[in-house]
């Protein structure tokens, strides 16, 4: 037997790390990193045993070839996670459920850390654990000699020790969710979501744990855990990466030097108008709410109420008095995002403390992609603003780079802004991992809306109990009330065409001087904008915006808005998609809204009368043909259509009502119990695999089809497999969960102006290096359209491939600064403003 056994080499100096120092080192830092006290000896024991099988002369073999020739091995053709779950499964025998649970819990970790797998399979009803107890029997994965080298290394009585430990986590951890269930009156299917949770989230440490150790020594360096405060100081001081915390800090005097900065940073903000000091007003409240320890809050306040700012007092406040560890800030698209990162930055005054992580984070050299491509990798910034795209996938997407992010959500604060604009399909698991997360994780939750949807009223699997943080709802949006909401709808039988919305748009105009035009089509919206320049005056400046047009376009656009908004008195009429009701920072004196759900409506409001200009603006809601919107086969548009004329007939029955019901509570109360009892079936994220109907929910819980499958498998054979206590289909939910699913756009890059030019002749140069040519297409991403395979064809050989075809390109004669993507020659007049 080989005296020493190696779990890395690096092929440049050969130096060596033993199989014995990476299981030891992962097993001790995934200690240290557990968000969960609980779960601390589990993910010991997943740590020490993880790489178990890299003991083999197999693998030893593997490695020595990998060194010599990398060409010449598969990555993966060794299998080296079999034999550290097996070990388990010897080790840590069924006697009771409480061991029963940490034998499997440990075994399904170790044989997913390179890959979520199903604890029970869909189609078949195969069990994980029984497929890797014939692995054992078929391959050839060293049992005996696996064994015999571990526990040389390894002393038994140690692991036994810590196994006691392990099983006290887990029955801490049962009781726990007994509770909870009980508590909250939760459905029993419930007990298997919150242990599949507890499940991802040790499989997430021993994923961070084992890559961490991993690059650490292939850098030369050592992934050190601090041992006191002093040491603590030390390692920080030799981190490189800026956004992870400096200068030796604990969380507290992180949050209390953040504190202090933002205390001097809202000075700024004076008390000129009453609506000032109801802002001021809200974010005391956020302040005084964060000295209690609730974990679960609600932020309901008007469009410009100032959420951002308040939510994160609170957060700062909330943080330090409770030792938090992180902050996060989610919102639903990356306009928002931008704007509100830039804002936090500002209020914190620490930008290296703030991580920015969404798709339009682009860094200008390769270098810097690859710091930012790790700050990103276990969101370890004290401030993290990303995504519910991102978040939603470290909660339960595949794929080990989201499920590594998720211990970080543990011990921290997460605001979810605009929290009405979670995808339907997602409400029953976003509401059973907030629950989770809130009462298991010590994690607090904020969800702020302006229109908060009735989340803890669905009939199954609602959200907890939420404290509202300032109360008084009725009286803020009272105080905020800003615009008169109007409903036109019935204007015309049917729907307006496109000339009779362009006329009903100039009359106002006429009135009004400064109008926003928000359409639920692109085809729509470039409709009405094109009458509207065969019929409007010099007098009148026209805008469009929609996503056919490039990021950098639309941000011109938005610009050049906003100058001709704040200084040219001319009458300006903007003709815009929901692109421009969140996160964009503009105020008209009236807007025109087609037909949507009370929630957009009410976004499209915030654009108006917004900074108080006048006493009420006008908003007018309006209903588009279906021959000019197109919205028949957008379901979800559709639906929050039908929803919103409930609530719309509801007030044209009731005589005398006025017309500020339309964006009171009571109406938005009755949008949303249309709106969800319409598509309450949709909530649990229906699915269909191998032709089999089920939904994420249960996947990710008991897997009724799965089990129904493996009891026919399994009945007679092997009578304790049926009562496993994992019976969740990891792989397979994480593979069908897509908050946005792809929508067959082909991206093609516009020859917008001389930078985007410049940028394409470089990717030309033959002699280009790969680093350059990804540095160079990473600076083209704000001049790309996403565009159909239909307009693709129609534009022919308007479009061109460079970069070895990596590339598309669309000709500027096809592309029209004021439209976009145009599918006929562009005249000369619309290549610039």
């Amino acid at each position: 037997m080989n005296k020493q056994y190696y779990a890395h080499r690096i092929p440049k100096t050969d130096e060596k790390q033993t199989v014995l120092e990476h299981n030891k080192a992962v097993a001790d830092y995934s200690k240290h990193i557990s968000g969960i006290s609980d779960l601390s000896a589990v993910v010991w024991l997943a740590g020490i045993f993880h790489d178990a099988g890299k003991y083999s002369i197999r693998y030893q073999d593997y490695l020595e070839r990998a060194i010599q020739d990398s060409s010449s091995v598969r990555r993966g053709e060794v299998n080296h996670s079999t034999a550290g779950g097996r070990l388990i499964a010897e080790q840590i025998t069924e006697e009771n459920p409480y061991k029963r649970t940490l034998s499997y819990m440990l075994q399904a970790a170790i044989y997913s850390h390179h890959g979520l797998t199903d604890c029970i399979t869909l189609e078949t009803g195969e069990s994980i654990f029984e497929r890797q107890k014939e692995r054992v029997k078929k391959e050839d994965i060293e049992a005996e000699h696996v064994r015999q080298c571990f526990y040389k290394d390894i002393k038994e009585a140690d692991i036994q020790e810590k196994c006691k430990e392990a099983i006290i986590g887990i029955e801490n951890i049962l009781t726990n969710i007994k509770e909870i269930i009980k508590k909250y009156d939760m459905r029993i299917e419930s007990r298997d979501f919150f242990l599949g949770c507890y499940e991802r989230m040790l499989l997430s440490v021993l994923i961070d744990a084992d890559r961490s150790d991993t690059s650490a020594f292939m850098q030369g360096k050592t992934a050190e855990i601090p041992k006191d405060r002093e040491q603590t100081a030390k390692i920080q001081e030799n981190r490189e990466h800026t956004g992870e915390i400096k200068d030796g800090k604990q969380n507290s005097e992180i949050w209390q030097e953040c504190i202090d900065y933002y205390e001097e940073y809202i000075k700024q903000f004076k008390v000129r108008k009453k609506i000032d000091e109801y802002r001021k007003e809200i974010s005391e409240k956020c302040k005084t709410a964060a000295e209690s320890k609730n974990r679960l809050y609600r932020l309901t306040v008007p469009t410009g109420a100032g959420k951002t700012l308040s939510s994160l007092r609170f957060a700062l406040y909330h943080g330090k008095k409770y030792g938090k560890k992180r902050i996060f800030y989610i919102a639903p698209f990356n306009s928002i995002l931008e704007q509100n990162a830039e804002e936090i930055r500002k209020a914190v005054g620490r930008k290296e403390w703030v991580l920015e992580h969404h798709c339009n984070v682009i860094q200008e050299t390769e270098k810097e992609q690859r710091r930012y491509d790790s700050l990103t990798e276990n969101w370890s910034s004290p401030i993290v603003v990303t995504t519910a795209v991102q978040l939603l996938n470290t909660l339960f997407a595949s794929g080990t780079a989201n499920v590594r992010r998720l211990n970080s959500l543990c011990d921290s604060i997460i605001i979810f802004d605009e929290i009405q604009a979670l995808p339907i399909k997602v409400i029953q698991l976003f509401n059973s991992a907030v629950n989770f997360l809130s009462t298991c994780c010590n994690t607090t939750v904020v969800l702020c809306s302006a229109t908060q949807p009735l989340f803890d009223k669905i009939p199954e699997d609602r959200l907890l109990p939420c404290v509202d943080m300032t109360g008084e709802i009725e009286r803020y949006a009272a105080a905020f009330k800003r615009i008169t909401l109007w409903d036109k709808t019935n204007l015309q039988s049917g729907g307006m065409w496109t000339e009779e919305a362009g006329e009903f748009i100039l009359q106002v105009s006429e009135e009004e001087g400064q109008v926003l035009v928000i359409v639920n089509t692109k085809a729509c919206a470039k409709a009405i904008y094109e009458y509207l320049c065969l019929k409007c005056d010099n007098q009148t400046v026209l805008f469009h915006l929609s996503t056919n047009m490039c990021a950098r376009n639309r941000r011109d656009v938005l610009e050049k808005l906003r100058e001709t908004l704040n200084g040219t008195g001319k009458k300006v009429i903007c003709v815009s998609t929901q692109l421009i009701e969140a996160g964009v920072d503009l105020s008209f004196n009236c807007v025109v809204r087609s037909l949507a759900g009370l929630d957009s409506i009410i976004q499209a409001a915030g654009r108006c009368n917004r900074n108080g200009e006048k006493e009420r603006g006008n908003v007018y809601v309006i209903s588009m043909s279906q021959e000019v919107e197109k919205t028949s086969n957008i379901y979800d548009i559709k639906e929050a259509q039908e929803a919103m004329k409930k609530v719309l007939y509801r007030y044209q029955a009731e005589a005398g009502q006025s017309a500020d019901y339309l964006t009171s509570t009571e109406a938005i109360r009755t949008y949303y119990q249309n709106y969800f009892y319409n598509r309450r079936e949709e909530m649990s994220y229906q699915v269909k695999v191998s032709g089999i109907k089920t939904n994420v929910m249960d996947l990710l819980s008991v897997n009724k089809e799965g089990k129904h499958q493996m009891n026919r498998r399994y009945e007679g054979k092997v009578k304790t497999v049926l009562n496993q206590p994992l019976n969740q289909a990891f792989k397979t939910a994480g593979e069908n969960f897509q908050v946005i699913p792809p929508d067959g756009k082909i991206q093609v890059v516009a020859e917008y102006n001389e930078e985007a030019k410049k940028l394409l002749s470089q990717l030309e140069d033959d002699y280009l290096s790969i680093n350059d040519e990804k540095e160079i297409i990473r600076k083209l991403q704000p001049y790309t359209v996403g565009i159909s395979e239909r307009t693709k064809k129609m534009l022919g050989n308007a479009i061109h491939s460079t970069a070895r075809g990596m590339v598309e390109v669309l000709s500027e004669y096809y592309y029209s600064r004021k439209t976009g993507v145009s599918e006929v020659p562009v005249n000369s007049e619309l290549l610039s403003y």
